[in-house]
């Protein structure tokens, strides 16, 4: 009897150990599938195509699209490019700018932010004011974009120093000068630049 008694225990003990194995498994399951969730939910997806738009509408959305894309526009500037530049009605392009609802502004600010650095070589403390001021962006995009930069300033730097050099003829303290005081790099930045110019 005694031993019956025991093996009915042992097999209730073990029952319990594996239906609370099984409780403890599931919310990691369903924290899984949460954490797919999420990582899914931040793409957008592009709104469908309006079937009462006009062609001009169409057109305009387009248009926009192909600035974004191609040279990184900000959405306060694209309104004025398509009516400016495109001809386009004022009220079709803010249709256009309306329906851009699946653009990611602050990644648009961060690109342009980082061709500035490869092509002009624009120093760090530069960038969210050029986006502001003279690209449209909003601060909280110029500041979102200086932010998650991964850029090489120190070759930023020798190609601004180097474009001093063989462009303008300037010495190599002119060219120190200007970096520090105008083109707002660091030192460092600076003096890595001077010990690559040739001399």
């Amino acid at each position: 009897m005694k031993k019956f008694l025991s093996i009915m225990m042992a097999l209730v003990f073990a029952l319990s150990v594996a239906a609370c194995g099984s409780d403890n498994k599931q919310p990691a399951q369903n924290s899984s599938s949460a954490q797919q969730e999420q990582q899914a939910q931040p793409k957008k997806e592009a709104p469908k195509e309006d079937p009462n738009a006009t062609a001009d509408q169409k057109n305009a959305v387009k248009k926009a699209r192909s600035y974004v894309q191609t040279v990184g526009m900000a959405k306060s500037k694209i309104a004025g490019q398509l009516v400016q530049f495109d001809k386009f009605s004022e009220a079709d392009a803010e249709y256009a700018v309306n329906h851009l609802t699946d653009i990611d502004w602050n990644k648009v600010a961060l690109k342009k932010a980082e061709s500035y650095v490869k092509t002009v070589g624009l120093a760090k403390s530069k960038i969210a004011g050029q986006l502001v001021n003279f690209e449209g962006f909003t601060q909280e995009e110029a500041d979102y974009a200086v932010a998650n930069m991964k850029a090489d300033f120190k070759a930023a730097a020798l190609r601004k120093a180097q474009s001093y050099q063989q462009n303008m003829n300037m010495s190599v303290e002119g060219i120190r000068q200007q970096m520090l005081q105008f083109e707002g790099f660091t030192e460092e930045e600076v003096e890595y630049a001077i010990s690559k110019l040739q001399k």
